[in-house]
Parts: structure tokens; sequence; C-alpha cells
């Protein structure tokens, strides 16, 4: 049975694909196996990616909110960067025994979320927010096409533009 078809398999039971997802199994088949189908565990995961993930959360808040006609103040922003800051470390401990914090620049989580607020408040207070939003990333029902193979496998995909086509080549 090849890759594909394990993931394929998989990814019917997986609650959604995510562009992270495909881009892994494009650049390399066997670390997207061992990393989303057998779950191997890792040894760490970088503290870049717990806050990456963290600011994501609070700008994908921030646009819903906007989206359902409401603003989310300054004040609520900083404890939305916190909460989800909070909420990412555990995740991160729960997926490998350590977060791998940079030795030069911030050595504690403490550190990093204070930054991950800061960033959050000056994008909340400087950037150019939309008028309207018209999307914010949602799961929906879509297809995997595999060219070199022919196969389609339905799966639920996680993007902000639905209907369309992703395909792994």
């Amino acid at each position: 049975m090849s890759y594909l078809e394990r993931t394929s398999e998989a990814s019917a039971s997986d609650e959604y694909v995510s562009v992270s997802r495909i881009n892994s199994f494009r650049m390399c088949p066997r670390k997207y196996y061992y990393g989303y189908i057998a779950k191997a565990p890792k040894e760490h995961v970088p503290a870049a990616m717990v806050f990456g993930s963290a600011a994501h959360r609070v700008i994908e808040e921030v646009y819903r909110l906007r989206q359902a006609g409401q603003e989310m103040s300054a004040n609520d922003v900083e404890d939305a960067a916190a909460t989800a800051f909070a909420e990412r470390i555990e995740e991160a401990h729960d997926e490998a025994d350590t977060v791998l914090f940079p030795q030069k620049t911030i050595t504690h989580a403490g550190a990093m979320k204070d930054r991950l607020i800061g960033v959050m408040r000056h994008w909340v207070d400087y950037a150019s927010m939309p008028d309207k939003v018209l999307a914010v990333e949602t799961r929906f029902r879509g297809v995997i096409t595999d060219p070199k193979h022919c196969r389609q496998t339905p799966t639920w995909l996680h993007t902000p533009r639905p209907n369309r086509c992703v395909s792994i080549s």
C-alpha cells in the first residue's frame, strides 16, 4: 500500500486537511505519514510555532467578529492573545516533551507571551482593517486529487476559499 493510499484512508476520518498538511505531503510523504497518520511523538515543538498559531487564532477571532459586524477592543485583543498563547503552550506540551525557545532572543514562555500581546496590540492599533470581511477560514467538504494516480479523495478541507479544488502534484 502506498503512502497516498494510507493517507487517503486516514484522511477520511480526520477532521480536515489543511494547506499545511498538503504541503507536508508534497515535501515528504514519509514525514506526512509519521506526523499525521502514525502520529509519531515529536522531540520538540518550536516556540515560533506556538507564537504563530496563537497569533493566527487571535487574528481569526478579530476577523470573525468583524465579519459579524462587531469589533474587538485593544484590551480584548490583549486578553485573547494571552488566552490563545496559554492554550497553544498547553497543546504544544501535549504534542512533545519540550517547547524549544531560541537561546539568543526569547528564553522562556512569559517573554514570548508578552511579545505576542505587544504584536497583537500593535496590529489592532495600526493595521488597516478591511471594511468588510468576505471570508474567514472555514471547514468544507472537498476533493483532493492525486494527478499521478488519477485518484480523488473526498475529505474535509480547511481553507478561506470554499469551492476550490486542491491538488497534490
